[in-house]
C-alpha cells in the first residue's frame, strides 16, 4: 500500500508540474537568495496549489465572478494570474527593462523550463532566481489586495 502510494504521489506531482523534475525546478525555488515568503508562493505555483478562483469555486458556491481581479478580461487561473495577465505582463516587462531576463512567460511549465535552462554565471541565476520569486510574490500579493 505504501508503494503504491508513493507512486500515486509522483504521478499526481508530476502532472501538476506539467511533466517537470523536482529536483530540476526546486533549484530556483528553493535558492539561498531567495526570500522564504517568496519561496514559498513559487512552491505553491510550481505544485499548482494557489488558491485561485478557477479552485476554489470547486469546493464553495460564494464564487460567482471568476475573472481575475487584475485585468477583467478572463478566468483566473494559475498561468493566467501570474504570465498571461495583462498587468502580469506588464510587470514582467518592467522587470525585463531593468534586469534582462530570457524567459517563456507563456505559461508555468514554459516558464520553469527557461528557468532551468538559464545559462548565466552562478551570481546572476542567484540574483535572477530571487528577482522572478519576487515579481511572483507581489503578482499573488497584489490579487488579494
Amino acid at each position: 500500500m505504501a508503494r503504491y502510494k508513493t507512486l500515486y504521489n509522483q504521478e499526481r506531482i508530476h502532472l501538476a508540474t506539467g511533466g517537470l523534475n523536482i529536483k530540476r525546478w526546486s533549484k530556483f525555488v528553493w535558492a539561498c537568495t531567495v526570500t522564504p515568503r517568496h519561496a514559498f508562493i513559487m512552491w505553491m505555483t510550481m505544485h499548482d496549489k494557489l488558491p485561485v478562483k478557477s479552485k476554489l469555486v470547486r469546493f464553495t458556491d460564494k464564487i460567482e465572478d471568476q475573472t481575475c481581479v487584475l485585468c477583467n478580461a478572463e478566468a483566473e487561473d494559475v498561468d493566467h494570474l501570474l504570465f498571461q495577465c495583462i498587468w502580469a505582463k506588464a510587470m514582467w516587462q518592467a522587470i525585463r527593462n531593468g534586469w534582462p531576463i530570457p524567459l517563456d512567460i507563456s505559461g508555468k511549465a514554459t516558464f520553469a523550463r527557461s528557468l532551468i535552462k538559464l545559462r548565466k554565471s552562478k551570481d546572476e541565476k542567484q540574483i535572477t532566481y530571487s528577482i522572478v520569486a519576487a515579481v511572483i510574490y507581489n503578482i499573488w500579493r497584489a490579487r488579494n489586495k
